[in-house]
């Protein structure tokens, strides 16, 4: 297998080798060695090698997003975004906090109990916001070129919420991959494929109806892609034991942070 010290020994100029050698070196045996100390200190770089080029993507897509559809438009879409955030009520903080517990103390049947929970009362909460919402877009007074747009976005909200649900049980059962790439990586990129293509070669226009049709489109293509891995993966850990449910115990966790999340999400508020 070929080394990231070797690998720049062939790539890398001989007077900034001497000054990197020493960090390929520990980046090598921090690969190569099989502890579960390493293994972590593993998990933890990828995650931080994931949040950058998350970070370099996101910035790349709302530029993109925000140049083909325009302010307002481009409202709409964030809009849609956040609320998908929001709407599974932060449950999916209920299963990073208990379901590790749950494993050490032994009890079977509670890990199954709050798994389950999560990912019902996640798609059942936003299912009952999106219908709110459709039916407040209709009765209040919106514009024509947005009463679509929004409704498409209420639409996408069952899934968002089911894919908040499933980062947090992967986060919970340190599947890395399956709860970071999903949401940071792979949903990104297939909205603005299918935004290109909407608009190049299907002969779209660039408004809030497309961007959000290609939103829908990414998000259920990744929540669906997402969901067999997330469960069998979990159930393999949490075995055969009948679910037992604590629901109040994990609605009094969740709630508060939500109503933080909340908070943080509310536009601002000018004074002038």
């Amino acid at each position: 297998m070929l080394s990231a010290e070797r690998l720049a020994c062939r790539l890398v100029p001989p007077r900034l080798l001497g000054t990197l050698r020493p960090t390929l070196s520990g980046l090598h045996r921090l690969m190569s060695d099989r502890s579960a100390q390493s293994a972590s200190a593993r998990m933890a770089l990828f995650a931080f090698a994931v949040r950058i080029l998350s970070a370099g993507l996101a910035f790349l897509s709302q530029l993109l997003l925000a140049r083909w559809m325009g302010g307002a438009e481009y409202g709409v879409f964030v809009a849609s975004v956040i609320l998908g955030g929001l709407s599974c009520l932060a449950f999916q903080t209920v299963v990073i906090r208990f379901a590790p517990e749950y494993r050490v103390t032994g009890e079977a049947g509670l890990p199954r109990g709050v798994l389950f929970a999560s990912r019902i009362f996640a798609f059942a909460s936003a299912s009952v916001l999106a219908v709110v919402a459709a039916l407040l877009v209709f009765r209040a007074s919106v514009p024509d070129y947005y009463l679509l747009p929004l409704v498409i976005g209420a639409a996408c909200l069952p899934m968002m919420a089911l894919g908040e649900a499933l980062d947090g049980t992967a986060r919970a059962h340190a599947f890395a991959r399956l709860a970071l790439l999903p949401t940071f990586i792979v949903r990104p990129i297939p909205i603005l494929c299918a935004m290109a293509l909407a608009t190049g070669p299907l002969g779209r226009p660039s408004d809030a109806e497309t961007a959000v049709l290609c939103l829908l489109i990414a998000t259920y293509a990744t929540t669906l892609g997402q969901f067999p891995f997330v469960r069998r993966g979990t159930m393999l850990q949490a075995g055969p034991a009948p679910r037992e449910m604590r629901f109040r115990a994990w609605m009094a966790v969740a709630l508060p942070i939500f109503l933080v999340d909340g908070f943080f999400n509310l536009p601002p508020i000018s004074t002038s």
